[in-house]
């Protein structure tokens, strides 16, 4: 290998070829001459930005490189395939760097979910319905709980929504302050909302 670098620098600088063995390089292989752009294989900017595919999402590739199962998530990829041509890329690894920053330095602050489950009739003539509602994040272990609704399935998860909303207000009676992305009110309705 060293000797082939050799013979590259001597040709380069105008002195004969040193090596007895003759080296064909080729550049471009796959240019077909005579069809213009089309024949081009490899883009002018390097980029695919010239062929009508801006690049703006990257397909799949995750900033921190998990794909969570038991967790929720969202589907949104590295904003940019090519960070030289959409800063986006280099947003979304910034972002992600601030957020394991703001986690790791305030422990205080926690992520909290609340899953709230399909509604299933109790019985076969489906007068008596049920949700189940899970609150992980606040307690050691995640709180789960069944709520009838009278009447029909829609009862039965606006039940849930009221009853996971009270539950969550009762920490903050303790003294635990819940924010929805950073805002006070977490948008759970309250028990007097359906008659109004």
């Amino acid at each position: 290998m060293r000797r082939a670098i050799e013979a590259c620098e001597t040709v380069a600088e105008g002195r004969p070829w040193p090596l007895k063995e003759y080296v064909t390089i080729g550049l471009n292989l796959l240019d077909r001459e005579g069809r213009g752009l089309h024949g081009t294989y490899l883009s002018l900017l390097g980029t695919s930005a010239e062929d009508a595919d801006s690049g703006q999402v990257g397909r799949g590739n995750r900033v921190n490189g998990l794909i969570p199962l038991n967790r929720p998530m969202s589907n949104e990829a590295a904003a940019g395939k090519n960070p030289v041509s959409h800063v986006g890329k280099i947003y979304n690894v910034l972002a992600h760097r601030v957020a394991a920053t703001l986690h790791r330095e305030l422990p205080e602050i926690r992520e909290v979910t609340v899953r709230i489950g399909r509604p299933e009739a109790r019985d076969k003539e489906q007068e008596f319905w049920y949700c189940r509602f899970q609150v992980e994040g606040l307690d050691a272990q995640p709180y789960e709980h069944e709520v009838f609704g009278p009447g029909d399935s829609v009862n039965a998860l606006w039940y849930a929504l009221v009853h996971a909303g009270l539950r969550l207000k009762a920490y903050e009676e303790r003294g635990i302050r819940l924010t929805w992305f950073g805002k006070p009110g977490l948008g759970f309705p309250d028990a007097n909302q359906k008659d109004s």
